[in-house]
């Protein structure tokens, strides 16, 4: 038999790039607001699994550290705009180290 990989943490990674203003994905909605809709539905799913949400743009800036609390990570998520971060651009080199 084969075992199934089991998950510690699920980390999310968000752009906050002005390129996530852009309003090309179906919906007419921003690429932004669909990334935060995408990890609102991941989330919905899982339970007793660590979660995290990192945003970046020029650097990468812990939102909220490993926790189970997903109610607090959505607060948050909710609350993230894509200009609050004090460096424009994006350095997904930055973002892997």
């Amino acid at each position: 038999t084969i075992a199934k990989p089991s998950l510690d943490e699920v980390a999310f990674i968000l752009d906050l790039s002005r390129s996530m203003d852009a309003t090309d994905v179906p919906g007419e909605t921003s690429r932004l607001a669909r990334a935060k809709e995408i990890i609102e539905a991941v989330v919905e799913n899982l339970g007793g699994i660590h979660i995290s949400l990192t945003a970046f743009t020029g650097t990468p800036q812990t939102i909220v550290s490993a926790t189970e609390d997903y109610l607090y990570l959505r607060i948050l998520l909710a609350s993230i705009r894509g200009d609050e971060l004090p460096v424009a651009g994006s350095n997904l080199t930055a973002v892997c180290e």
